[in-house]
């Protein structure tokens, strides 16, 4: 019959009142009101949300930078009804928020470090997305660094003497950092050597090792340093150190050099210190000087100063083994573990 039920309802499916009108009207039937038969609702969602780590998941600042967060953004598709012109189902992308963990204080850094940043979200049915990190390491950089003797050298004719002095910026010892001095014949400058005292078998230059001009490897040692007098840490008498002021400021992770070999030429430790900021007329001041590597029980000869390993690392085969491939981008800068020399 004409006035039987005109169609029957399928899922997902929009009766247009138009399309029934006439039926209505022969059939004597009350005027027509739209419905609407949603499909099938969704089961239980399952589907977890989806992170996007917003900038670069290994990033460096120096002390002195300041922190912004860049964050971390969360999707979550959800289902959003019916669409009543039938098209069916209809999803939406909703952002959900980001909790946030292990991230740095907020504002300017003021030691150097390692930071984990872990972001993590989940939906309303508790789905709980892939976390993402971001690692962040907080390097010290400064224009001022010179080597100290610890504890009282020197004696007769027998003084702290030193050459090959050479910087580099990574825990490894690989990755040497340019001296040129600045004085005259040189093409690419980037500082200027000091001492206390200046020196009596070469000034301060005298214990740095030979850069080429090109700015490449150092190739030799320099002439030598030696005090020519007592060097007293304990204040009973001068003091002395060796040091050069960069003309920007440089991360120092390791210093290698070589002092005298006897008794009264050679200090048994020696202190890497730093200091960020001063003048060419006063490099040579004792003021204004934080400890940054600390070596003791030293022998005669070569001496190597290195700042901690960190723990994720093993820094005992350099750039081999398969941690070592992700520190060696590191630089490290961590406290945390000690250092045993190779």
């Amino acid at each position: 019959s004409r006035c039987a039920r005109p169609m029957s309802r399928s899922r997902r499916s929009v009766r247009p009142c138009a399309s029934i009108a006439a039926v209505a009207l022969m059939c004597g039937l009350p005027s027509c009101t739209p419905w609407v038969e949603a499909a099938d609702a969704p089961g239980p969602d399952l589907t977890p949300p989806t992170l996007t780590l917003h900038g670069d998941s290994l990033v460096t600042f120096k002390v002195g930078d300041t922190w912004r967060d860049p964050h971390a953004g969360c999707i979550d598709i959800v289902w959003n009804g019916v669409d009543v012109v039938g098209a069916g189902v209809r999803s939406v992308r909703q952002e959900l928020t980001v909790q946030v963990s292990g991230s740095p204080p907020a504002g300017v850094f003021q030691v150097p470090g390692f930071f984990t940043t872990t972001y993590a979200c989940q939906d309303a049915a508790g789905n709980v997305a892939t976390p993402v990190t971001r690692k962040i390491q907080v390097v010290l950089a400064a224009k001022y660094w010179r080597v100290k003797n610890i504890g009282n050298i020197g004696s007769g004719s027998a003084y702290w003497h030193m050459q090959g002095l050479q910087f580099f910026s990574d825990v490894w010892c690989l990755e040497g950092i340019q001296v040129q001095h600045r004085r005259a014949g040189r093409r690419r400058p980037n500082g200027f050597s000091f001492s206390t005292p200046l020196g009596t078998t070469a000034r301060a230059d005298g214990a740095f090792a030979v850069w080429k001009k090109d700015g490449q490897v150092a190739t030799s040692d320099g002439p030598g340093w030696s005090a020519g007098r007592g060097c007293f840490e304990d204040g009973t008498g001068p003091e002395c150190y060796v040091g050069f002021a960069f003309d920007e400021p440089v991360v120092v992770n390791c210093v290698k050099l070589t002092q005298g070999s006897t008794a009264g030429t050679f200090a048994t430790g020696l202190r890497l210190q730093w200091r960020r900021n001063g003048g060419e007329d006063d490099g040579a001041g004792g003021s204004g000087y934080s400890d940054w590597i600390i070596k003791t029980s030293l022998p005669g000869g070569l001496a190597t100063l290195r700042r901690p390993c960190p723990t994720t690392c093993d820094c005992t085969a350099p750039l081999s083994g398969p941690q070592n491939a992700a520190c060696a981008s590191y630089s490290p800068q961590l406290t945390v573990s000690t250092w045993s020399d190779r």
